[in-house]
Formats: structure tokens, sequence, C-alpha cells
């Protein structure tokens, strides 16, 4: 009883990637740090919740694209201008990397670096979700035994006993 895959703990292993755990390559943070002005490059640091630099990568400008450097790799990102309707212009990266062999280009305006990941690239290519979705619902087990109750009539202890824990 309670032994390896019993309980909710299986799915701990099958469970998708979460966004939350990537290093996160923005098209605004690259833009607000000043990437598109003259000096066409810029350093980009990830940091602990103490606030310590775990990571750091050099962007620069190159043509069409960006090129990143990042532990110990160096490859080129595809940029898209794109003209708005009111003037100004927004930029999209092309997705670097390769899923089931093919080679994605999707335009977005994040890529992401996984743990265990080589390249940096969109969430549909590594398949990530967001921590709030695997946790969105959590107990939707326990509520769909009191379904109809009053829970605001209850206390803690009887709507738990009404969830059959």
């Amino acid at each position: 009883m309670g032994g390896f895959g019993s309980g909710k703990w299986s799915n701990i292993l099958t469970r998708k990637a979460a966004v939350e755990q990537c290093r996160v390559l923005s098209m605004k943070q690259l833009r607000l740090g000043g990437l598109f002005g003259v000096g066409g490059s810029l350093t980009v640091d990830w940091r602990d919740l103490t606030g310590l630099v775990v990571a750091s990568a050099v962007v620069r400008l190159d043509g069409d694209g960006v090129i990143v450097k990042y532990g110990g790799m160096e490859y080129k990102i595809g940029i898209e201008r794109m003209a708005c309707r009111f003037g100004g212009v927004r930029y999209w990266f092309l997705c670097p990397a390769v899923k089931d062999g093919v080679y994605c280009g999707g335009r977005v305006t994040k890529l992401f670096l996984p743990p265990g990941g080589s390249v940096f690239g969109c969430r549909d290519c590594y398949d990530l979700t967001y921590q709030s979705c695997q946790e969105s619902h959590k107990y939707d087990k326990v509520f769909g035994h009191i379904e109809g109750v009053d829970i605001g009539s209850l206390s803690v202890t009887q709507a738990l006993r009404l969830g059959g824990l």
C-alpha cells in the first residue's frame, strides 16, 4: 500500500515541463534593453530568487536576425519585422527549433529554454504548459462529490468529509 505508482505521485514523471522552469528570451525584453538601437548588442541575465545571476546570454543584432551566445554555443535566430497599422514596427522571433525532424520557423514573441534543452524554442516545440494549468484541477475530485452543496455554510472538516477524504 502506498507504493510506487499509487496515488497522484505517478504523474510527476509524466508531467509536462512548465514555462516557469525555463529560461525566457522575450522580444519585449530585447526591445526595452535597446537591442534595436545604435549598439545592437545586449546581455540578458537570468537570476535566482535571491537576485544572484545564474546564467547569461549575449544577444547581438545581425541583419535579419540575432546571434545568441549562450552556454558555449552560438547560433542565429531569425527575426521578422512587421509594420504596424498606426506606425511603428513589431518584431517577431522565428523559432529555430526542430521538432520531429521538421524546422518550426513559427513567429513568436517569446522563446524558451527548458532544463536539458539545447536551443531556445517556442512553447509548441518543447510542448510546454503553465504551472497554473497543471494545478487548476487539483481539487476537482473533492468538489465533484459535494456538487450542489453550499460550501459557504460548511466548516472545512464537513466539506472534507463530504468530499470522501
